[in-house]
């Protein structure tokens, strides 16, 4: 037997779904909720004053008669657009995360370290204890690991062995975060967060022996963003604009480009393009380094200031840019035409501070606000903008 908590007043109305999956309910406290009938868990619960409840044959919408006369229809979850998940205890820092190359799993922050989970069912697949962990990233490719950055130090987990880890680079009174990879998966980079210390390293390196160390003034640094190759990485300052751009082996400054401060960046696997994405939004071709038209987008409020790009279709070109608009919303850009071809954004919406598409282009994450993680489905998005059955803005 099931019971499900939540309601604080009396019930005024029942409804199960035509499968039997889920369970609606209206009460005096003024919320409808959605119930799980396997787990018992709330699907949904959202302020409706509501007296009668009926779902349509679908499941995916529930029409809610209100108070005053009023009809509302609500889409629920899980829908064939969206999935979402929250970590039983969430971190208390800024959510972060990572599709795994192999598209079937995903990484995010969670109280006292990072946890893996299956796509798309969430299932709890692993645990990697890291105290204070505040950055993550998958190895690509053979290597099978996970880096990890916070004030515990730079860590690198066996994938397949959660209790197997070693220290990339040791405790200290800096935090390390900001990592990225190179689009062919050889190297690895992350920044000494306070020092401005920006590390680059062969991927699958349990030590940091090889590791390559660029620095200037001593500053305060977000993120890295490699180039595919790994031959250049560019970084950027937290509190003054400018983003820098080295070149790895020469250990020197490759180039500078006109950035405001607390901007996301991005490099295109394809190497056709660099994006720095905040309150401005700025995308560069890398061929001549100018500045190319984007759409209109609504600034963000920090620190919503996430921006991805798809991996290589079988053309060899990266076809979509996703970045967040106005805090809590995704604009994905095609990028031939440089358009906006659909707004996506979770009921309930929150800001969002990290992007991360799937190699097989089927999946979009994000990481939200209050710890929560929302996964698109972009071959059902895919299909719907092929019939005309999504428009812009529709979500």
């Amino acid at each position: 037997m099931l019971g499900f908590h939540g309601h604080t007043e009396g019930i005024r109305a029942l409804k199960f779904s035509d499968d039997g999956r889920h369970l609606a309910s209206t009460a005096d406290d003024g919320t409808l909720r959605v119930w799980d009938c396997v787990t018992g868990a709330a699907v949904v619960a959202v302020p409706y004053d509501g007296g009668v409840v009926s779902f349509a044959p679908d499941g995916l919408r529930l029409g809610v008669g209100q108070v005053g006369g009023r009809l509302s229809v609500t889409h629920l979850e899980p829908s064939p657009i969206l999935r979402r998940f929250r970590p039983l205890r969430p971190p208390e820092t800024t959510q972060m995360v990572a599709i795994h190359p192999d598209g079937r799993s995903l990484f995010c922050l969670a109280d006292g370290g990072v946890v893996r989970c299956s796509v798309p069912d969430w299932t709890l697949l692993h645990f990697f204890a890291a105290q204070g962990a505040r950055d993550f990233l998958p190895e690509v490719g053979k290597h099978d690991g996970l880096v990890v950055g916070g004030p515990c130090g730079l860590l690198r987990f066996s994938l397949t062995d959660p209790e197997n880890f070693s220290f990339l680079f040791e405790k200290s009174d800096f935090r390390w975060g900001g990592s990225s990879a190179s689009a062919d998966g050889r190297w690895l980079a992350s920044n000494e967060t306070t020092t401005g210390r920006v590390a680059v390293w062969p991927a699958g390196d349990k030590d940091n022996k090889r590791a390559k160390f660029l620095s200037e003034t001593p500053t305060f640094r977000e993120e890295t963003a490699l180039s595919p190759n790994g031959a250049f990485v560019a970084t950027h300052e937290f509190y003054n604009p400018g983003l820098t751009i080295f070149d790895v082996d020469k250990g020197t400054v490759s180039r500078r480009l006109p950035l405001p401060p607390r901007h996301a960046t991005a490099w295109s696997p394809d190497g056709r393009w660099f994006a720095g994405m905040g309150s401005t939004f700025t995308l560069w071709d890398t061929a001549t380094w100018e500045p190319v038209a984007l759409p209109a987008l609504e600034p963000n409020l920090f620190p919503s200031t996430a921006v991805a790009f798809s991996w290589p279709a079988v053309d060899g070109y990266s076809g979509y840019l996703a970045t967040v608009t106005g805090t809590s919303r995704v604009a994905l850009i095609a990028m031939a035409t440089r358009t906006i071809v659909a707004a996506l954004e979770a009921p309930q919406p929150r800001p969002i501070h990290k992007l991360s598409f799937s190699r097989d282009g089927r999946w979009l994450a994000a990481a939200l606000a209050g710890g929560e993680v929302h996964l698109w489905d972009l071959h059902f998005i895919q299909s719907l903008l092929a019939t005309g059955s999504l428009g812009l803005g529709r979500k």
